[in-house]
């Protein structure tokens, strides 16, 4: 330890054995210590229970001193880290500090409000305790290894409360970017913060902003994996299906058992048809234990893309059924579940079972009712299934939820509904609609040829 001070797992050891022996305050001195490097559940497990055996010495000496600051203090750090920030704040909010004891206190302020997510309450703390850093001038080794890491604290706190001021004010982007800058430039956890700064790119949609930021970090280490991951999903929001796939062969190559890299890029290959190639993907996901259940909806899906006959789609049925039983045991997510019954209900559709496919994507609309594509679906469904007013219902919903669409076939579709309610002149404006946005559509000039549209050639100068 003498040689390696910062070292995580000696510090967490003896940790952990000085607590194990009763010596509170050499225990918590140790998993600071730890802290600066990194944490795991041991480590916090070990935390609490060191918190706890000082608490009681803390909250006696409040009672002994209620006015004192210094028992508040350390017993405030013991309620942060033990995720107690409201008793903490009880017992600091609105306090007085003195000089001495001024930098602990903003400090501890500024990241109580912060854990709370108030952030416009965090600020002027954290603005505090910065320009009282930048005044102090550490002397040993230690001092200045723990300086650096306050300060890259404190411009990472400020850069956090920045992105959090809202996205109405553009200066608030720049001074969390400008903020996050100043953090990385501290030389410690430099590509972390760089990460962060990444993270906020893509929480404000400027997508080819985090993408120069990973890139410049893989020119200096090609090797760190997280910035494949940003990188991969910033192209992916941007529809850029080459980076997708670059991201996806370079960052399964240092690490493969990461399923959203195999997701995003399974995504493309199957949008473009390339069903062997997602077959190869879904393999590999599967040698490197990438598991999760967009993987298996890929599965699902291109088992589906392959049905030919009755048979094989009875089977792809069963398939299907068989992993929405195993979703539904292990509690995942609404989302996927909807998706799945979505492709079930689309396979039934496809073998003539109308009903089975409208209790399919109403099911899905259950789970995921702000799913416009499943309100489509289930529309279409309605009109394959001879329910014409149902399907004009559900038609007309879904116009409402998108008044200024462009798209041909609703109005088409809905022209087909009321023709076969015998509603021929409504029938005819639907089709008009139609040609009006698309004059070439196959379907509205083959059923209405007199459709005024269809009378004019040439463009209207």
């Amino acid at each position: 330890m003498e040689d390696t001070p910062d070292h995580y797992l000696g510090n967490r050891t003896l940790a952990v054995y000085h607590m194990e022996r009763g010596e509170y305050e050499t225990a918590k001195e140790y998993a600071i210590e730890a802290l600066k490097v990194a944490c795991d559940d041991s480590l916090n497990e070990a935390i609490r229970t060191i918190n706890a055996h000082l608490l009681e010495n803390f909250e006696r000496q409040m009672r002994e001193e209620p006015a004192a600051l210094r028992p508040r203090l350390e017993a405030g750090w013991c309620y942060l880290q033990n995720d107690d920030c409201d008793k903490a704040l009880a017992l600091l909010e609105g306090v007085a500090a003195g000089e001495a004891d001024a930098t602990e206190y903003h400090n501890l302020m500024g990241k109580l409000f912060c854990s709370e997510a108030r952030y416009a309450d965090a600020r002027p703390h954290v603005e505090a305790w910065l320009a009282r850093l930048e005044q102090v001038q550490p002397e040993t080794d230690k001092e200045k290894r723990d300086h650096v890491l306050r300060l890259a604290t404190a411009h990472a706190m400020l850069g956090k409360i920045w992105a959090e001021a809202g996205k109405d004010d553009p200066d608030h982007l720049a001074r969390a970017v400008r903020e996050l800058d100043l953090a990385a430039a501290q030389g410690h956890n430099r590509y972390g913060y760089l990460m962060e700064k990444t993270s906020i790119y893509m929480e404000w949609e400027r997508y080819e902003e985090a993408i120069e930021v990973c890139s410049a970090i893989l020119a200096e280490d090609r090797r760190y994996f997280p910035a494949y991951v940003i990188r991969q999903e910033a192209h992916a929001k941007l529809r850029q299906a080459d980076g997708v796939l670059e991201n996806y062969f370079k960052g399964v190559e240092i690490y493969g058992g990461y399923a959203k890299l195999y997701e995003r890029a399974a995504d493309v290959f199957f949008d473009f048809e390339k069903y062997e190639e997602l077959e190869a993907l879904l393999d590999r996901a599967e040698e490197n234990k990438a598991e999760s259940a967009g993987l298996d909806l890929y599965r699902a899906k291109l088992k589906h893309q392959r049905v030919r006959t009755m048979k094989e789609a009875q089977e792809t049925l069963s398939y299907m059924e068989e992993m929405l039983g195993r979703f539904e045991e292990n509690g995942v997510g609404n989302v996927e579940q909807a998706m799945l019954h979505c492709e079930i209900s689309r396979l039934k559709d496809q073998m003539r079972d109308r009903q089975g496919a409208l209790e399919s994507i109403e099911r899905a609309l259950e789970l995921d009712r702000e799913n416009d594509r499943y309100h489509w679906l289930r529309a279409n469904t309605l009109r394959r299934a001879e329910s014409y007013e149902k399907a004009l219902e559900a038609y007309e919903d879904y116009e409402r939820r998108h008044p200024d669409n462009d798209f041909a076939n609703l109005y088409y579709n809905m022209g087909e509904c009321l023709r076969e309610l015998g509603k021929n002149q409504k029938a005819v404006e639907q089709y008009e609609r139609c040609l009006e946005i698309d004059p070439s559509h196959a379907g509205a000039t083959a059923v209405w040829p007199g459709s005024t549209a269809a009378r004019w050639s040439g463009a209207i100068p």
